[in-house]
């Protein structure tokens, strides 16, 4: 996508594009994430998921994972809780569009739905967009699941102009970056 179109314009045109083209899946890929070439097949790979992701992280300090599970509060409110990666594959209710793959029966549910309701599948809201998109998939009966093992590193070198953000001695521990150990 142009990179002047807002996140959430381009999440949307892009779920419109697949649709019309009947793909099979929609892969998005954040700007600033690094991968191993095999965490695609990887994704495509889970069994009985209609939305995909590897193990994401945030950018800052103390980073954690943006893979949720959802837990239930006392006063029937919900909160969400970062899942504790196991190298295994999770359910999951909620995650960010960082690696995820969206298989083609969300892609046609989430156009279907923007169109009975006038509403974007990606829209404004506080707690982010991508993770609102989840959430409102796995309402309507799609099942979410996270690979734990496809570590995706969250890079700062693209929105910090060249600076790098993971020099810190603990980057390792904080959001996984290749060649480093953890």
């Amino acid at each position: 996508m142009p990179c002047d179109v807002p996140t959430v314009s381009a999440r949307n045109t892009s779920l419109q594009i697949a649709a019309e083209a009947g793909a099979k899946a929609l892969l998005f890929i954040d700007s600033d994430m690094e991968f191993l070439g095999d965490a695609y097949a990887k994704l495509a790979a889970i069994p009985k998921c209609d939305i995909a992701c590897g193990l994401f992280f945030t950018r800052s300090a103390p980073s954690s994972p943006t893979v949720m599970i959802r837990q239930e509060e006392p006063d029937n409110q919900f909160s969400l809780r970062s899942i504790v990666p196991d190298g295994k594959v999770q359910e999951i209710d909620a995650c960010g569009m960082a690696f995820t793959l969206i298989r083609d029966s969300v892609i046609k549910w989430a156009v279907e739905q923007s169109k009975k309701d006038s509403i974007p599948p990606f829209r404004h809201v506080v707690f982010g967009e991508d993770l609102d998109f989840v959430m409102r998939a796995r309402k309507a009966g799609f099942v979410a699941k996270c690979d734990t093992s496809i570590i995706i590193a969250h890079r700062g070198d693209v929105g910090f102009a060249g600076q790098p953000e993971l020099c810190s001695p603990m980057a390792g521990h904080l959001n996984h970056p290749f060649g480093m150990t953890r």
